[in-house]
């Protein structure tokens, strides 16, 4: 059940004298509102959000071999990007083409639910596309994120490397100044 089909249980149980029409309390005592709010808390903690980690993870069969493809691929994409994570062209080929899948996938969804029982043993492609955000879309947006943290990395590297280069530069006509002043000196 959803949180707003459980909380308007709690109501339907109430004197149909103390709801209004929309189903707002009228006068009803604040010991009892109290409890029938709660009631409401004592059943959303039951419904946690790794319940609902558990049982996306058992509704799903992960034998079937277009998932298990799947996997090898978000697998094979991340060893990508980890491999070539100090190749800034091919880094970008890579975020763009995950970009473009990530942009496609209620195109994706929508042809296999059209199509599913010619790969999968059971319909996992709903109208909303949650499954495919799930298995497809996440893994591909959290690699996507990975990449641009090594991208930030990268340019906060090169940025000291930069800065450090420069202040050897800056060491370098310092002592020049330095060693032209002592020979002056020394010519006087």
């Amino acid at each position: 059940r959803t949180q707003i089909e459980i909380f308007q249980s709690y109501f339907e149980e109430l004197p149909k004298e103390s709801v209004s029409m929309d189903r707002r309390p009228v006068s009803m005592d604040p010991f009892e509102l109290i409890e029938g709010l709660r009631d409401y808390m004592a059943d959303m903690r039951k419904h946690s959000l790794l319940d609902a980690i558990q049982g996306f993870i058992h509704a799903v069969d992960w034998s079937e071999p277009w998932i298990q493809s799947l996997i090898f691929f978000h697998s094979c994409i991340l060893t990508l990007a980890i491999i070539t994570r100090h190749n800034t062209n091919l880094q970008i080929i890579l975020f763009l083409f995950i970009a473009a899948l990530v942009y496609n996938a209620e195109t994706f969804n929508s042809i296999a639910s059209a199509n599913w029982q010619n790969f999968a043993g059971q319909q996992y492609f709903d109208s909303k596309g949650v499954f495919i955000s799930t298995v497809f879309s996440g893994p591909l947006l959290l690699v996507a994120a990975l990449m641009l943290v090594m991208a930030l990395m990268n340019a906060a590297r090169l940025l000291i490397k930069v800065k450090r280069a420069e202040l050897r530069q800056e060491l370098r006509e310092r002592k020049k100044e330095q060693d032209a002043q002592t020979e002056a000196k020394k010519e006087k």
